[in-house]
């Protein structure tokens, strides 16, 4: 599936789609209420090629990200793509795993989401 929209001309996210996306790839839009709201474009593009990935993210992807980066070896080469949910919930996928930081509504015990957990799984 292709999905086509205009890139703001000139823009750290347009030289990044171009870069980081070309041949394929996979690109997503976390809502953000940090100030000042929408003072850059925020996004994650992915490629096929591993290993190759840019992102403007709020602080607290940021944050998130360098925690994650510190505890699994080979961060950068296995990240395939995240996709962002309300209220700071994100997932990340990597070449045989994936990790999901709930936030909000998902941090209740017994949401669906909490009953499958990445390290008993994968660690």
């Amino acid at each position: 599936m292709s999905v086509y929209f205009s890139l703001p001309a000139e823009s750290d996210f347009e030289q990044s789609v171009r870069s980081t996306a070309s041949g394929g790839g996979f690109v997503t839009f976390p809502e953000s209420d940090q100030p000042p709201k929408c003072a850059k474009p925020l996004y994650f593009v992915g490629s096929n090629t591993t290993g190759t990935w840019s992102c403007s993210l709020p602080d607290e992807y940021i944050k998130a990200m360098g925690i994650l980066k510190q505890n699994i070896k080979n961060f950068d080469v296995g990240l395939k793509w995240i996709i962002f949910g309300k209220g700071g919930t994100h997932i990340y996928q990597f070449a045989n795993r994936f990790l999901a930081c709930l936030e909000g509504e998902h941090e209740d015990e017994s949401n669906v989401l909490n009953k499958v957990r990445f390290l008993d799984l994968l660690w």
